[in-house]
């Protein structure tokens, strides 16, 4: 008699390795007599004979196939045709059972599918690496298996010919990537991703990838078509309005950026409103910068300036040079007024000028946060961190400065 692992069937859907397994017989050892096994399908038709003990049917299609013994002596004939017309020269004897093996449809499940460290967003900038990557699944089917692209309408791109997706190419966007398992034939013609079919079972994942891929552009900035602006400090032409000639991306956030000379950043300004009136002489500069995701707001210069998406720094900048006040008001610094205490938390007091017209707190990028003409300020509203003090007064404009805690 033959059997595997003491059993005489075997049932598994098309593709699983049980249907790889190893068959024994329980026939005396004979002096001088072979053993043969052979595979015929349901009718008895032989179908093969196995070099040796492992039986492979796998890759068999859906079905039934019986494995027989056959001891002999001589030469076999393997001309046979059917089981019932298997002989040798000699002596032979078929084996008194068969294992009956049956090969079943596979059963269709598209599971869940994941990019390369199990996630299932991939986000980068177009053109990026990161944009090509392998995508997996986590069926246990053995149905057939593809991946397919959509954009974010639900309209089929594509067909990708193994798990290895390639969008380094594609133009700024979001796509989607789901699994799809069946049996049959696939409907290669389906426009979106709710028409998808085969002729036979099937099954979309129950999830998909998100792939977006971003783009910066800074552009050139400017203020009223000029890229240089210089005035006494304290002049109103220091609080200006700046633009930039970056197209509209979607996703995409953009900063202004205001630097030392020397490249040091000394702010961000919350909108396009630049007021540097309150500022001590000297040169600073205005960049663009834009960007995806969050912008790295820790950065101490302009060169180290980034976010964890996509960026670019503007082409250009905006040069804003404040000179020494002429005419009837000079400019003096603090060494000439005083700002007491100079580290505060409730109130300041502003001392060494007479007649004054307006006093403004501004933050270290010129921002305007508080404006008084009492010498006595109250500064509890205040956030914590340095501050300048702009004093108008009849013959001067004074500066100063002071830090909140």
């Amino acid at each position: 008699m033959v059997s595997t692992n003491g059993q005489t069937t075997v049932t598994a859907e098309v593709g699983d390795p049980a249907l790889d397994f190893m068959i024994s017989n329980d026939a005396p050892a004979i002096a001088n007599n072979n053993y043969a096994y052979v595979i015929t399908n349901d009718q008895g038709d032989i179908l093969g004979f196995p070099p040796s003990n492992n039986i492979s049917i796998s890759g068999a299609p859906i079905g039934t196939c019986y494995v027989y013994g056959f001891s002999y002596s001589g030469t076999l004939d393997s001309t046979a045709t059917t089981i019932g017309s298997l002989t040798s020269d000699g002596c032979y004897e078929l084996s008194t059972n068969w294992v009956t093996v049956t090969r079943t449809a596979p059963t269709v499940e598209a599971g869940f599918v994941y990019a390369d460290g199990m996630v299932t967003e991939v986000s980068a900038c177009q053109g990026d690496a990161e944009l090509a990557f392998a995508v997996n699944n986590d069926s246990r089917a053995n149905a057939n298996y593809a991946y397919v692209i959509t954009n974010d309408q639900g309209d089929i791109l594509g067909f990708p010919p193994s798990n290895n997706i390639d969008i380094t190419g594609a133009p700024v966007g979001t796509c989607y990537v789901y699994g799809f398992s069946y049996t049959g034939t696939l409907d290669s013609t389906a426009a979106t991703i709710g028409s998808l079919t085969s002729d036979a079972d099937y099954e979309l994942s129950a999830n998909w990838v998100t792939v977006t891929r971003g783009e910066a552009a800074a552009g050139m900035v400017s203020t009223n078509g000029q890229t240089a602006i210089t005035a006494e400090a304290g002049d109103p032409a220091l609080n200006f309005t700046i633009s930039n000639d970056a197209p509209a991306i979607p996703n995409t956030n953009y900063a202004y950026v205001i630097t030392t000379d020397q490249g040091d950043i000394l702010g961000f300004p919350p909108s396009n409103n630049i007021d540097i009136s309150g500022a001590p002489v000297g040169t600073c500069y205005v960049y663009g910068f834009s960007y995806t995701g969050t912008l790295d707001s820790t950065a101490a210069t302009i060169w180290d300036l980034s976010s964890d998406g996509c960026y670019e720094l503007s082409t250009n900048w905006v040069t804003v040079t404040r000179t020494t006040v002429t005419g009837t008001r000079d400019l003096i610094d603090n060494a000439s007024i005083g700002i007491f205490p100079s580290i505060a938390s409730e109130t300041i007091t502003i001392d060494g000028l007479e007649e004054v017209s307006s006093i403004s707190i501004l933050t270290s990028t010129g921002q305007e946060v508080l404006s008084s003409t009492d010498q006595v300020i109250d500064i509890q509203e205040l956030t914590s961190g340095a501050y300048i003090v702009r004093v108008i007064s009849a013959e001067n404009i004074a500066i100063g400065r002071f830090i909140k805690k």
